[in-house]
């Protein structure tokens, strides 16, 4: 009853919940479904249960090359009664023990309870970067472990503390003993700075190098089996995501839809995001496929308590709730039209350095593009713009958002980049102009990196946040804590 309680205040998905409890083992795990893989398949809904009933488990997110896992699997003896990739993953499990996740290069959050081991145990997992949330309680003197996706989750248990909520890390497996119920921990995969792992001789060269493993991914994630579509800014990191997007899709004879934000009182002038996402999609033969979503000022300020409520950052930092706003609005008008996924260019800044000191980040110029710096923000990436993507696009969809600047394999590649190798300029990411300036016009690409709460106009709400929610502080900072102590 408490589980089913818990996920009534989750928003991962609407394509039906299921709890399954294990009485003698005090154990119960609970699942929202939000179906891309084998939507129609009824043996795909978790939790899932492995053939001898002795291992379960539950997952949010994508393993992007599970066919191939799959085959490898069966070569060994494995059996499968699903379509999805949520069982592939637990026979994975079955087949490797404590090193089953050490080469996935996927999307998920999950957990696994598992009642065969040499001793009872309930393992949680994340993504090496953090694209899906998860968070947990652990008590070992109260016998209590509690996992969610979201924060809200918790909020339908009898009782809890705020302050016992953790996040998981990226790229690491919290194991609960169920006997003794002490825990352990242990990191599968961790990014690191290597140049001598790479060789970056010229420019054409990075160029060439980037572009392979882009393709790369894309084509690893692009898998689906219902509706998918786009956000285009107009920036860079977009316009390569709906020109690899769009490749893949007409290979299968599908059309891409495309979506940008605007504020509707803004002038459409030169810099905003929209007026670039038009030219862009003209560049690509896509004019006819952008959905231009216009909201008014006072639409977007009365929407902002949900916002951050959706957003679920203790820290309420500025710019993850400015930009939140515009993800919220999206989700909306995407989901509404039919879609369950959405690709972005997420972790592209971060990876090459693209920030400027902006509201309460500051960093100096010179600090940003060292591969040091570069490491630090990507693994901050779980605590602000993947929040905005994973939880707010849930929340407000429900939508999975997916990237492909964050496999492993563009990641390493796009941190080690020499610093003189990434910026011309105004230009801030010279590898990724380099990489496809051949297929995409070299002027559009180059255009200079703008903010996105600059360029959508969400900046002009500003002075109509401080008087609307004056009540909660002087400024917008300790109005956004505020609320979301509330």
């Amino acid at each position: 009853k408490e589980t089913q309680n818990c996920l009534n205040h989750l928003h991962r998905g609407n394509d039906g919940t299921n709890v399954i409890e294990w009485k003698e083992h005090g154990v119960s795990f609970g699942f929202m479904r939000h179906s891309i893989i084998a939507p129609d398949d009824i043996n795909s809904m978790q939790p899932i249960i492995s053939d001898t009933g002795k291992t379960a488990l539950v997952m949010n997110g994508e393993i992007f090359d599970y066919q191939d896992i799959k085959k490898d699997l069966l070569e060994k003896g494995f059996t499968f009664k699903s379509q999805g990739d949520a069982e592939v993953l637990l026979n994975l499990y079955k087949s490797r023990g404590d090193h089953f996740c050490d080469e996935l290069d996927s999307m998920y959050a999950a957990a696994i309870f598992d009642f065969e081991h040499d001793y009872p145990r309930i393992l949680i997992f994340r993504d090496w970067i953090g694209e899906e949330p998860l968070h947990y309680i652990y008590n070992q003197s109260k016998r209590q472990f509690i996992f969610s996706s979201e924060i809200k989750g918790f909020l339908g248990l009898d009782d809890y503390n705020f302050n016992d909520v953790q996040a998981l890390e990226p790229g690491t497996i919290f194991e609960v003993n169920l006997s003794d119920f002490s825990s352990r921990q242990w990191k599968y995969y961790e990014l690191s700075v290597n140049q001598s792992k790479f060789s970056y001789s010229s420019p054409e060269a990075i160029g060439i190098e980037l572009r392979k493993r882009l393709e790369k991914s894309a084509e690893e994630r692009i898998i689906a089996d219902v509706p998918t579509c786009c956000l285009l800014s107009g920036g860079i990191d977009s316009l390569i995501t709906t020109y690899l997007v769009n490749k893949l899709l007409r290979q299968k004879g599908e059309n891409l839809t495309l979506y940008t934000f605007h504020i509707e009182e803004e002038p459409i002038i030169e810099g905003t995001d929209l007026y670039h996402a038009r030219i862009a999609a003209k560049a690509l033969g896509l004019e006819n496929n952008l959905v231009e979503v216009h909201v008014s000022r006072k639409e977007a300020v009365e929407a902002l308590p949900e916002v951050i409520y959706s957003l679920e950052d203790k820290r309420s930092k500025d710019f993850n709730v400015y930009t939140a706003i515009y993800n919220h609005f999206l989700a909306k008008r995407i989901a509404k039209d039919g879609f369950k996924v959405v690709f972005n260019g997420e972790g592209s800044d971060e990876l090459q350095g693209s920030y400027g000191s902006w509201g309460s980040f500051k960093v100096e110029p010179e600090e940003i593009t060292k591969p040091e710096f570069r490491l630090k923000m990507t693994y901050n990436l779980h605590k602000g713009g993947l929040m905005r993507t994973s939880k707010v696009m849930m929340y407000s969809g429900p939508l999975e958002m997916r990237t492909f600047f964050l496999s492993r394999n563009v990641a390493e590649y796009l941190l080690n980049i020499p610093p003189t190798f990434l910026r011309d300029g105004g230009v801030w990411k010279m590898p990724l102009v380099n990489a496809f300036k051949d297929v995409i016009p070299e002027a559009i690409l180059r255009r200079p990196k703008a903010r996105p709460q600059d360029s959508t106009g969400i900046m002009a709400l500003t002075p109509l946040i401080l008087e609307r929610f004056k009540e909660y502080g002087k400024s917008d900072q300790e109005i956004f804590e505020s609320i979301f102590k509330k």
